[in-house]
């Protein structure tokens, strides 16, 4: 969810829900990881 969901001051930034078992989460943070290493 974009961070300018939650107001000026969060915009930039992303929000995570913790909701999930710790290794779903590891390969989410993984994969966002390898997708922002890609960015140019």
């Amino acid at each position: 969810m974009p961070g300018e969901s939650f107001g000026a001051a969060a915009a930039g930034h992303i929000r995570v829900a913790l909701t999930r078992p710790a290794a779903v989460l590891r390969q989410a943070m993984e994969d966002i990881l390898t997708f922002a290493e890609e960015l140019p």
